[in-house]
């Protein structure tokens, strides 16, 4: 049974807007800190509706906190030619590099020492092997 696409998004915003509880059909979206970043985590399919008839969607918002620039840095990882990203001390290879460091960089992050890991290779192999293993596939 096929329904009314803008049946559909105008129950979507309904429940954005008038639901005072948290409902399981609220659209819900996370803002990163001071980052211009959304991750849609409820109603993630009915974006691409609102897209398709370039409507605006009412969601939700809540706030994850996330470091200011001055506190990160991104490193070149040698020999390999990757990037880490370091908080306090803690270093993280960046496993999908190549979206990510542009955000980074237009956030205001700025280069660190570069570093010098061996083992820094299999490390982002086995990340975006259980990254990639826990999306789904069409």
């Amino acid at each position: 049974m096929d329904h009314d696409p803008t049946e559909i998004m105008n129950i979507s915003d309904r429940i954005a807007i008038e639901e005072t509880e948290c409902h399981s059909q609220m659209p819900k979206v996370t803002k990163i800190g001071a980052l211009p970043l959304y991750v849609a985590t409820e109603g993630k399919n009915r974006v691409e509706l609102f897209k398709k008839f370039r409507q605006k969607m009412a969601v939700r918002v809540s706030e994850q906190p996330y470091p200011e620039p001055c506190e990160l840095a991104l490193h070149k990882v040698l020999p390999w030619g990757m990037h880490a990203l370091s908080y306090q001390g803690d270093i993280r290879f960046l496993p999908f590099a190549e979206p990510v460091i542009p955000i980074l960089e237009a956030y205001g992050v700025t280069y660190g020492e570069e570093i010098w890991s061996l083992g820094a290779l299999m490390q982002c192999y086995r990340l975006r092997k259980r990254i990639t293993s826990d999306q789904m596939i069409a």
